[in-house]
């Protein structure tokens, strides 16, 4: 970190991943595996009465350019733990399960971490 509190990390280049790997496979997830929400992840996460806005920026290829996505992560995972969802909630997809919480809220979890080159982090 900083002085001004950015956080820079330049994750190493892995050229040499598989087919297999690099590839979209789908992914069944065991019917007795639970699906761990944000808010479990993050058990600590609490910015009662201030001011937030936990966004992301999206750059998906070479050329393209990035958007800036100001939802605000911080209320999805109050959401998520909200109430109690199943497995019947979450709906397979390609790449692992989403789910649509309401409100136009919907969020998407991976079976397998996705590789990113670079990561940025901000705290203001």
């Amino acid at each position: 970190m900083n002085e001004n509190g950015r956080t820079y990390e330049r994750l190493e280049d892995d050229d040499n991943l598989s087919e297999t790997d690099s590839s979209m496979v789908s992914h069944t997830q065991k019917e007795d595996e639970s699906i761990i929400s944000l808010s479990h992840k993050f058990p600590t996460l609490n910015f009662s009465n201030t001011t937030r806005s936990a966004h992301f920026t999206i750059k998906t290829a070479k050329g393209v350019m990035s958007h800036e996505v100001n939802h605000d992560i911080l209320h999805a995972c109050e959401i998520e733990a909200s109430r109690v969802y199943t497995q019947s909630d979450f709906v397979q997809i390609s790449l692992g399960h989403t789910c649509y919480y309401g409100d136009g809220l919907c969020c998407v979890y991976f079976d397998r971490p996705l590789l990113v080159k670079t990561l940025f982090s901000g705290y203001y």
